[in-house]
């Protein structure tokens, strides 16, 4: 508050309160007596006893308050504190993390999750279920996808058990609990990755602003497990494309027009994953029958099923089509007729061919186990064709199975041997339908040794010419 030096501190009507801090004169301060730095203690401040006579006086004079550099106004009711408490005459040090960003300014606003649906995971519309329809709030809730809201209530789950084993109520935002959780997490040996997504499974349940996401403590927390538990690329693919490329020119996978429908079923899937670079779920949305599907001289042409909806919604993702050329369609010589087992747009043929009396589904790829043979499967299916032909390339001929190996490898061995083959990177993120090639150099660049100029599917399987078979 400062001196008073042409207005006094008390109204004619006086009442004795509490010790407040004000300017100690001694400090440095401003011309006028506003408080600058350093606060002192005065024995006390008088106000009205009447609060009738203090509106009455603080009309009287605020016109000429309102012009006077030198007068103060009264603070709002708002900006007084109402405690009774005693304020010492204390050094104030530096503020703690915890009054800083108090995890209560999140749980005033929090909506305490439900476990009805896997739909309703975070939603951040619950406080206004009174004033939305239903169908509002159905598309609201289509902002996730029905993968990841699975993905997240199963994450949500798991926490609320953790939390329940602990005597605590997870439906009650406590920021250090769930420190607590992805610190168990980290001891449980997840990696830096897998933790993230529980803690973005955690914050979408709870309906703060700011997100819990973005609590200090939280992000702090993360980099920390970051540093910890860094994530780290293999300083070689998990297996070697050109030796699973040689094994597929052989028995038992050729002769296609004879083999089995398993081993048929398991190439084809494996030929398209790494020439397309598509994920397994566009695999599982491709289509047997025309326009969706067309064989030209020199190229088979694919399209996804309409109202399949990619993972990342986008101009370059949505209904792209996908354009195979055909890989040594005339072959001279031995080494080139091996070549042309490895044609994809022959493959297909092949196996549309095998598949064509006891199909039931237009879907591309079907099941051949009798019980269930030429039924539409699953994309999870499709993906363990791939790992079980990866694999079955290595036991068969008597080769140790390399570990970790996964299917959706075949994404980042695919993209990163065209690179490396001289394929322009615009040309790789169109194939693998990227929009930024920091998704390709981050997640998907492996790091691979020889180069040429082709085409992206053609560079992937021209490797196997540096095989001993083809020299």
């Amino acid at each position: 508050m400062g001196t008073a030096r042409h207005r006094s501190l008390c109204y004619p009507q006086k009442l004795p309160v509490e010790k407040i801090l004000l300017k100690d004169l001694s400090s440095t301060g401003l011309e006028s007596g506003r408080t600058f730095f350093q606060l002192d203690n005065v024995d006390s401040l008088c106000l009205p006893a009447s609060s009738s006579a203090a509106r009455s006086s603080i009309k009287s004079q605020s016109r000429e308050a309102e012009n006077d550099s030198h007068c103060s106004r009264l603070a709002k009711t708002t900006l007084v504190p109402t405690t009774t408490e005693h304020m010492s005459h204390q050094e104030v040090g530096p503020p703690s993390v915890a009054s800083t960003f108090d995890s209560t300014q999140f749980r005033n606003n929090a909506s305490k999750p439900s476990d009805t649906a896997a739909n309703s995971l975070g939603d951040p519309i619950n406080n206004f279920s009174l004033s939305l329809s239903k169908e509002v709030r159905r598309i609201l809730t289509e902002a996730r996808r029905p993968s990841t809201r699975k993905v997240y209530l199963a994450k949500w789950k798991r926490f609320s058990n953790w939390n329940t084993s602990k005597g605590h109520d997870a439906s009650l935002l406590n920021i250090p609990l769930i420190l607590e959780y992805l610190a168990d997490m980290l001891k449980n040996g997840l990696s830096y990755s897998s933790i993230k997504i529980h803690a973005s499974a955690i914050s979408a349940r709870y309906n703060t602003d700011p997100p819990v996401f973005s609590h200090p403590l939280l992000r702090q927390f993360l980099r920390g497990i970051k540093n910890i538990k860094p994530p780290r690329k293999a300083p070689v693919p998990a297996w070697d494309l050109n030796f699973v490329l040689e094994k597929l020119t052989l028995p038992p996978f050729e002769p296609a027009a004879s083999v089995d429908l398993q081993f048929l079923s398991w190439k084809t899937a494996f030929l398209l994953a790494i020439t397309s670079a598509r994920r397994v779920s566009e695999l599982q949305a491709l289509m047997a029958i025309p326009p969706f599907i067309i064989f030209h001289r020199d190229r088979v042409s694919l399209r996804t099923n309409p109202t399949f909806m990619p993972k990342v919604v986008s101009r370059v993702s949505l209904n792209q089509a996908i354009h195979l050329p055909a890989f040594f369609p005339n072959p001279e010589n031995k080494g080139e007729r091996l070549l042309h087992t490895l044609d994809i747009h022959r493959q297909l043929r092949y196996y549309l061919d095998r598949t064509k009396a006891s199909r039931k589904s237009e879907q591309l790829f079907v099941a051949y186990a009798p019980a269930v043979q030429g039924k539409a499967i699953s994309k999870q299916t499709i993906s363990k064709w791939i790992g079980h032909c990866i694999r079955f390339c290595y036991s068969f001929h008597g080769k140790t199975v390399p570990a970790n190996v996964r299917p959706h490898s075949t994404r980042a061995t695919a993209t990163s041997t065209a690179f490396l083959r001289g394929v322009p990177t615009k040309d790789i993120l169109e194939a693998a339908t990227w929009s930024s090639v920091h998704t390709f150099s981050k997640h998907y660049n492996l790091p691979l040794y020889s180069r040429s100029r082709a085409g992206f599917a053609t560079a992937v399987l021209q490797g196997i010419l540096a095989t001993p078979s083809f020299t």
